[in-house]
């Protein structure tokens, strides 16, 4: 079995144009056989003919006679018998006799002098049927080396985007995500390595998200576990007073409820990450979930000391309870995160004839611009004073969620004046209950 693609295809334009020239030749013959057969003999008549005239109408001898050049096309013998020729094709008229061959289109005139016999073959070589396929074979024997040498040249820059292709896979293979392949002119292998980069490129794209993803966890998780490790072993010291060792406990509580916080709202994004429709829909009232949420987090606005203002339409929503809840939630504890004491949190919820738009503002200590185009991201904080309380997981998690019901958010921040969150879901995911 032969592997190469490029002797493959070499052979399979021979092999069909030595089928086209073989086929022709068969189309020649079997067109053109009693054509050819038909000149044959007229043109040995006519030899016979003279030479029966010389015979009758000279005194030359046999021998002479046959020696004169009539055409130069055919072979002239004299033979004393001719049952060699008696075959069942044989016609005979007068002194002329014809020996003919159907199969190959050929005929042998044969004159009858006196007692001798006068035989007119064709030469191999002046035999047009034979020169026929000779110059056929011949043909199709150069076009065969001229394709052979044409398809070679080309069948190399033809393969070479398959070969480079076969080259960049295997590169990809083993983890090198960086490589891109120039763009062929011709439309299919064009569009499949233009499709080729854009894989790499994604892939590349998830490998880097893979590996500060891995760093940011790694990160995360090490502060909170060295704090641990660190206030345990002080909590040995047995000349520590009661208030002391509540102080590290409490600490020590904090940071674990840090990595589990971490660690949940890992599990949900991933698990978000790969899936691709909301499922677990049911009908609820939506202006009911945020006053919910509201009543959830109830206990942070009154520590900080927070004004909210609620201005809510009756809306229902067929959607995922749960998930939405988390939207909120997180929403929420952001605003309430970064508003200053004795701030204010405005939270509205308007049905329009195509959304449900949910707007959640604060004037806390806002964002910068720059900001505005990494919240989304994972672990991305920008006030680090807050890290404690954070792991920039809970936007990714929103946005994914939000993704996932066909919905949008929008952001609008200033620094130190606040910010405003919007979400709106669509229509075709309410389901008004009749």
């Amino acid at each position: 079995m032969i592997r190469n693609l490029q002797t493959r295809f070499i052979l399979f334009i021979i092999l069909i144009a030595t089928f086209s020239g073989c086929f022709s030749l068969v189309l020649s013959y079997l067109f053109y056989g009693n054509s050819i057969e038909n000149t044959m003999k007229q043109n040995q008549t006519k030899i016979a003919q003279n030479i029966l005239l010389l015979h009758n109408e000279t005194d030359f001898p046999l021998e002479k006679i046959i020696s004169i050049d009539f055409t130069n096309e055919y072979e002239l013998t004299v033979l004393d018998d001719i049952s060699n020729y008696k075959t069942s094709d044989k016609t005979q008229n007068s002194n002329i006799i014809y020996c003919e061959n159907s199969l190959f289109h050929e005929v042998t005139t044969i004159v009858k002098v006196e007692n001798k016999y006068v035989v007119i073959s064709n030469k191999p070589k002046n035999n047009l049927f034979f020169y026929i396929m000779i110059n056929s074979l011949t043909a199709i024997s150069s076009t065969l080396l001229f394709i052979s040498i044409i398809i070679t040249m080309f069948s190399k820059k033809f393969l070479m985007p398959i070969r480079s292709l076969n080259y960049a896979t295997g590169e990809v293979s083993k983890g090198n995500f960086k490589i891109q392949l120039p763009i062929p002119n011709d439309f299919e292998l064009g569009s499949l390595t233009a499709k080729f980069n854009v894989m790499v490129r994604e892939l590349n794209s998830i490998e880097t998200l893979r590996n500060d993803f891995i760093s940011n966890v790694s990160h995360e998780i090490k502060t909170p576990i060295a704090t641990i490790q660190g206030f345990s072993n002080l909590l040995k010291d047995d000349t520590l007073s009661k208030e002391e060792k509540d102080e590290y406990l409490d600490i020590i509580i904090s940071e674990t409820s840090r990595i589990s916080n971490l660690t949940s709202n890992i599990l949900k994004l991933t698990k978000l990450e790969t899936q691709g429709i909301i499922t677990d829909k049911t009908s609820f009232y939506l202006d009911e979930q945020l006053r919910h949420s509201v009543l959830i987090l109830q206990r942070d606005l009154a520590q900080k000391n927070l004004d909210i203002d609620i201005d809510l339409d009756e809306v229902q929503i067929y959607s995922n309870e749960e998930l939405l809840q988390q939207v909120w939630i997180n929403l929420l504890s952001n605003a309430i995160k970064f508003t200053n004491d004795g701030g204010k949190i405005s939270i509205q919820l308007m049905d329009t004839e195509d959304t449900a738009t949910v707007k959640i503002t604060d004037n806390g200590i806002g964002m910068k611009a720059e900001s505005l185009n990494h919240i989304f991201d994972k672990f991305y904080q920008e006030d680090k004073s807050h890290s404690s309380n954070g792991n920039g997981l809970g936007l990714p998690l929103v946005k994914r969620i939000v993704d996932l019901c066909d919905g949008t958010i929008r952001v609008k921040s200033l620094l130190g004046e606040g910010s405003s969150f919007t979400v709106e879901l669509p229509k075709n995911n309410i389901k008004i209950e009749g």
